[in-house]
């Protein structure tokens, strides 16, 4: 079938994650968004967690074992 256009809110948050993911802070992306660091934060930025694995390696060097927390 046709595929399901995207709808603006989705594209937000595209736009939130993405921008996160490159590195910006949460008022920056809000500021972009137009609206308050703390709906930004909670309705808008998805994390990519492979990415945030690689920034943790980078940061702390290969020598760090990973821990993983379970959210339920």
């Amino acid at each position: 079938g046709k595929p399901k256009p995207l709808e603006l809110y989705e594209l937000r948050h595209l736009c939130g994650s993405r921008l996160a993911d490159m590195g910006l802070t949460r008022e920056d992306i809000a500021y972009h968004l137009g609206d308050t660091p703390e709906v930004v934060g909670k309705h808008y930025i998805h994390v990519y967690e492979k990415n945030v694995r690689d920034r943790v390696r980078a940061a702390f060097g290969q020598n760090v074992r990973e821990l993983r927390r379970d959210v339920g």
